[in-house]
């Protein structure tokens, strides 16, 4: 903030000019320059000589000499003169008086005591006398850079005169008296241009006693000083009254070091427009209606500085009616705009209206402070106000401080390290009332989404006269918008508080007072009472003040808080996180309960049916007595740790109600609670160790009950009814041991209603928990089952039913004998195992094969068709035929590279396969509409199998197509016989046993394939487009050699050999089109010119045939007496095909195709994507 410096303008540190924000248009009775044209030419000026003694009034001419100047002169003026003086013809001028010296303007051709141009210096002691007689005459008038001072007296008596008038960058210091007359409505003492040093001097006087009349007049830019008295004795007047702050160049603003007295009505001491600051260092007295002290704009560029300030130990008294002691507009806030975020950055308070001084408002309906428009509708006047001396109002119905509504504050979360700790309001002074007064401070606007705020700091008083409390408008310390707003109190607080609409917040610190009889009223919207940390002493609320509150929140604090008379209040309280609620002697709680925090001591309902409500971070000491009613425990959401309540704390509630949460609570001494306890879905009740529950258990249908069983007793007791439903999560205690008698896991003494619909139980090595029921609750039998019995799925129970043959028959090898035994003593899962031990991973490269046949046939048949002779481009005016390209003979040459990736799905484990390789063929066509290619493929790769490993493939094709077109149709048909060379690697590694197992099996083994497939085809025109329905059948035999691992020892697998038949139907559309391009799109690109064919597809595939084939294996060292097993494969049985394809001819060699494609196949488990790029050349 900018303070003024100079001493002797200054009385107190606080003193400082700052910002305004919104232009009002200047007052009806102000001077505008448009009223005088041209500065109006010369003037005349007329002395009268007042001559004592036996003088009988004969003229006594005195001149101002030289007359006229020349550049530099000093001039001298004495005696009298009635001619005026003009001196404009001449600059740096120096005019001085000698002796007693009368001027007027009498003269109508000069119009102007004295007339001087630029940079000239007039200096008139107290022996001289000017009087402006004539209509919108001046006194003494200057154009620019004039400096002048006056001691002497200036009387202006006739309209719209003015006593001292200077254009810009001048400085003008009355030292004397001047006057304006009842005569001279529209009157000016000092008036000023732009860039002015304006001051009435601590021993000048101006008293304006016209109508409209103004002391000291500026245009924008200006510092206006009053340093002596001024006093307004008409209606409409103002004592200072300056325009705008345009440049943001300090010094500029009004400031008041005097005495303003201010009789007239409608009339104002200070007055600035927009962006100007003002201070007052001196005393302001109000009697007129409608008057104020200072009135400001609007701030409305925050990169120059002012502010609004009253200084301390001086005095605004408003004793009219309808006043204002300090009135402003808009944008009254410290600060500026940050250029990155755009946000608004507070410096301090943010308060651009401060008092440090006193303000009394005794008349009615007035006011000591009023910031923001009130003309603005959108309430968001963003003026925020520090009051940190006194305020005392006496006047009826009249008020404090009274706010608009701003759109900088949000809602403050206290729990945000982010959040603008901000007020509209900040009280660190004394602000009081009288019994017939109306609110202290009030908001009378706001803006949705945003809040009001008030703080009351700790040395903040506001003092309501209690004698007429509950009467409307009386005893009020706070009135609230219709919107959000949220008062802090660390202070005093007399009177009482009504916020209104809105959801309001009241926030008591420990040390703040709110004195016994005052009241909150929270009205509509959902308001809450929040008492803030407390880590002193003990602190006390009494919640009897609230009124129409619908909850209380206590903040952290290792002490806390203590409610008292509590019983009337209904609403919710909440103990924060951190925060404690202590009560020395049993509270009686009206309301609800939220415990976040901690409670010490008893908690007394009282009747009704109330509520309360238990989070893992809380705390109890002491009891709950629930009373009358229906009361109930909610234990809310824990996601962290387990969290244990201990039952005997309540007494009189009848129910327990356990909400959602991944981790859940423990119950602890519920013996003695004969309530219903219930597990709402998504909520779990634990049971580590044994509980007794005293009445009923109901399970939600998406509830979690979690018990540890040992063979100490039942983990859950239930003496009253229990009914079952949702998932029963079962853990093995350390002492369970297999046994042929089922273990109680639930006693119910009562009725047993239901089951639980999920029992979910570990894997432990060969035991299963096999769960049953009576009429007594839940059994679970722990048994030995084998290998097959805690097998999941099909695969796993073939390879489980294989082992327990081997361990059944004996004479294994030892490596195999010592894994069984070790899966035998296994206490985990043992269905990784199986998944390890699988062959499925072979049925993976079963696919491959398949897909490596088909990927070659689709080469073959996915290619644009050639055009006819004579087409035309479709996409030009061209009357020319397309050079289409059908060759007799085109051998040609293709790079092909698949990605296929499957998920882990129904038991069957996920893989990656990556291949590439090329392919080389010839084209022909023996005859018109016929088309035949034979070609040569190698592809290589590798196949991925999680829990497996990688294993290698190679496959070569031979090819065979044939195309017959005839008109748009056209059928194709493709033979491939291929052969592959695999080079198996399966990884057997898993700790499921007691000993880790970790071998690779190998071997290499050798397959073919034969594949058929069909494409027909109707190509139609749309348009340029060409759209062509497409349906297409292939069919693959594949022949597998038989596979022995080796190097794995009896772990390795033999799988025999395998026949398998797979096939599949696609349908679906291809969108295609020709394109001629001649255009260079550069001299380096002149070889894209040429004949452009791109193509879309988008088809359905469904598999046929095998998509679930059967392997059958058996483990190398298994004993020929044991059985071996069979598994399944499995790969989606369809999906999506997308494909894109561009093929390109160039002009200047014709005999060259390019072609590139992408192809995807899209299933809910399965990605497959193909890479092919192709190179023609014609003959």
């Amino acid at each position: 903030m900018t303070q003024l410096t100079d001493p002797t303008r200054t009385g107190a540190a606080e003193s400082a000019l700052t910002p305004a924000a919104t232009r009002r248009a200047p007052l009806a009775h102000r001077r505008g320059w448009a009223r005088r044209p041209g500065w109006l030419g010369l003037g005349v000026a007329m002395a009268i000589a007042l001559l004592a003694g036996g003088l009988s009034g004969s003229d006594a001419s005195a001149a101002c000499n030289p007359d006229p100047p020349a550049d530099d002169d000093v001039v001298t003026c004495d005696g009298s003169d009635s001619t005026g003086y003009d001196g404009s013809g001449a600059t740096r001028l120096d005019i001085t008086n000698s002796g007693v010296t009368a001027l007027d303007e009498s003269d109508v051709a000069l119009d102007s005591a004295i007339r001087v141009g630029d940079d000239n210096t007039v200096d008139f002691d107290a022996d001289v006398t000017i009087a402006v007689t004539e209509d919108d005459g001046f006194g003494i008038r200057g154009d620019d850079r004039n400096d002048v001072d006056v001691a002497g007296t200036i009387d202006v008596d006739a309209a719209n005169g003015v006593g001292i008038r200077v254009g810009n960058d001048g400085t003008v210091d009355n030292t004397g008296d001047i006057t304006i007359t009842t005569n001279a409505n529209g009157g000016v003492g000092i008036e000023g241009g732009n860039d002015n040093d304006l001051t009435n001097g601590a021993t000048g006087t101006i008293t304006i006693n016209a109508t409209g009349g103004i002391a000291i007049l500026g245009a924008n830019d200006n510092i206006a000083t009053n340093d002596g008295t001024i006093t307004l004795d008409a209606d409409d007047t103002r004592a200072i009254s300056i325009g705008r702050n345009t440049t943001g160049i300090l010094p500029n603003g009004a400031v008041n070091s005097g005495d303003m007295i201010i009789n007239g009505a409608r009339s104002y001491g200070l007055e600035a427009g927009d962006d100007s600051g003002i201070a007052n260092l001196g005393d302001i007295t109000l009697s007129g209606d409608e008057t104020r002290g200072i009135s400001a704009g609007s701030r409305t560029d925050f990169t120059r500085a002012a502010n609004l300030t009253h200084s301390a130990g001086h005095t605004i008294d408003v004793l009219g009616d309808d006043a204002f002691g300090i009135k402003a507009g808009d944008q009254w806030i410290m600060g500026q705009i940050d250029a990155v975020s755009g946000e608004f950055d507070f410096d301090d308070s943010g308060a651009g209206t401060r008092n440090f001084g006193s303000i009394n408002v005794s008349g009615e309906r007035s006011f000591g402070l009023f910031v923001g428009d009130e003309t603005n509708s959108a309430g968001n006047n963003n003026s925020f106000v520090l009051n940190d001396g006194t305020i005392d109002v006496t006047g009826t119905d009249s008020t404090g401080i009274s706010l608009g509504g701003n759109d900088l504050l949000p809602r403050l979360e206290f729990d945000d390290p982010d959040r603008i700790f901000q007020f509209d309001l900040t009280n660190s002074g004394t602000i009081t009332g009288d019994d017939d007064a109306g609110p202290l401070v009030e908001f009378r606007a706001f803006v949705s989404g945003y809040e009001n705020r008030f703080l009351n700091q700790s040395s903040g008083e506001l003092l309501a006269d209690l004698t007429n409390q509950g009467m409307t408008n009386r005893a009020i310390a706070v009135r609230g918008s219709a919107g959000d707003d949220y008062v802090l109190n660390v202070g005093t607080i007399q009177g009482d508080i009504e916020f209104g609409a809105g959801d309001d917040r009241y926030l008591q610190t420990p040390a703040a007072t709110l004195t016994a009889t005052s009241r909150l009223y929270g009205g509509a919207g959902t308001d809450e009472l929040v008492l803030d940390v407390n880590s002193g002493s003990l602190a006390s609320f009494d919640v009897s003040a609230l009124d129409e509150f619908e909850s209380i929140r206590i903040l952290g604090g290792s002490t806390g808080w203590e409610l008292t008379n509590a019983s009337g209040f209904s609403g919710v309280t909440t103990i924060d996180l951190n925060g404690r609620l202590e009560a020395p002697t049993p509270l009686l709680l009206g309301g609800d309960l939220m415990n976040e925090g901690a409670i010490d001591g008893d908690i007394d309902f009282g009747a009704g049916d109330d509520l309360y409500t238990h989070t893992r971070t809380a705390t109890l000491t002491g009891t709950l007595f629930g009373g009358a009613g229906v009361d109930e425990l909610v234990l809310d959401t824990n996601d962290g740790s387990l969290t244990s309540f201990d039952v005997s704390a309540l007494d009189g509630f009848e129910s327990i109600r356990i909400r959602q949460g991944a981790t859940g609570w423990e119950l602890t001494n519920a013996s003695g609670f004969s309530g219903v306890t219930t597990v709402e879905a998504g909520a779990r009740l634990q049971a580590p160790t044994p509980m007794t529950l005293g009445g009923d258990l109901v399970v939600d249908s998406a509830g979690t009950v979690e018990v540890t069983l040992d063979d100490t007793g039942p983990p859950i007791t239930v003496l009253g009814d229990a009914d079952f439903a949702g998932t029963l999560v079962l853990n093995r205690g350390s002492n369970l041991t297999g046994s042929p008698t089922p273990y109680r896991v639930i006693q119910v003494n009562g009725l047993v209603t239901g089951t639980f619909d999920v029992f979910d139980a570990p894997s432990v090595g060969r035991f299963t928990f096999t769960e049953s029921y009576d009429a007594m609750g839940l059994l679970v039998l722990f048994e030995d089952t084998g290998f097959a019995g805690v097998a999941q799925g099909q695969n796993r129970r073939a390879i489980a039913r294989h082992l327990d043959a081997i361990d059944a028959a004996g004479g294994a090898s030892p490596d195999l004998e010592n894994m069984i035994r070790d899966l035998t003593a296994s206490t985990g899962n043992l269905n990784g195992a199986y998944d390890t031990l699988s062959p499925e991973a072979y049925d993976a490269q079963t696919t491959l094969l398949v897909e490596g046949g088909r990927r070659v046939a689709q080469l073959l048949f996915d290619r644009p068709r050639e055009c006819e002779p004579g087409r035309l481009d479709p996409w030009t005016s061209k009357t020319d035929p397309l050079p289409c390209h059908a060759r007799r003979w085109a051998p040609w040459v293709a790079t092909v590279g698949a990605f296929r990736s499957r998920e882990k799905f129904a038991g069957h484990p996920r893989y990656d396969a990556q291949l590439g390789g090329a392919v080389l063929g010839v084209d022909a066509r023996p005859i018109a509409g016929l088309d035949l290619t034979f070609a040569l493929a190698s592809q290589r790769g590798k196949v991925d199998v999680a829990r497996a490993g990688e294993s290698t493939l190679t496959l070569v094709d031979l090819a065979a197509h044939a195309a017959w077109t005839q008109g748009p149709v056209r059928v194709q048909g493709a033979f491939s016989w291929g052969h592959g060379f695999h080079d198996d690697r399966r990884i057997q590694q898993f700790q499921e046993s007691a000993s880790t197992v970790n071998a690779t099996g190998t071997d290499d083994h050798e397959s073919d394939r034969i594949l058929l497939a069909a494409e027909v085809g109707a190509l139609f025109d749309i348009g340029p487009l060409g759209v062509e329905p497409l349906i297409g059948f292939d069919w693959s035999w594949v022949s597998q050699d038989t596979i022995r691992e080796s190097q794995a020892g009896g772990l390795g697998l033999r799988v025999g050999s395998r026949d398998d038949a797979v096939g599949s139907v696609n349908a679906g559309i291809r969108l295609s089109t020709f394109y001629e391009h001649h255009r260079y799109l550069g001299q380096n690109l002149e070889w894209m010119d040429g004949i452009w064919r791109p193509t879309v597809d988008l088809r359905w595939r469904q598999l046929l045939g095998d998509n679930e084939r059967d392997i059958d294996a058996r483990l190398v060292g298994s004993p020929d007496t044991a059985a071996g097993f069979t598994i399944q494969g499995k790969e989606d049985t369809g999906g999506f095909e997308v494909g894109a394809g561009l093929s390109f001819v160039p002009e200047n060699a014709n005999r060259l195709e390019i072609e590139l494609r992408y192809e995807a196949f899209v299933s809910s488990h399965t990605l497959a994507q193909d890479l092919v790029a192709r190179l023609t050349f014609g003959f």
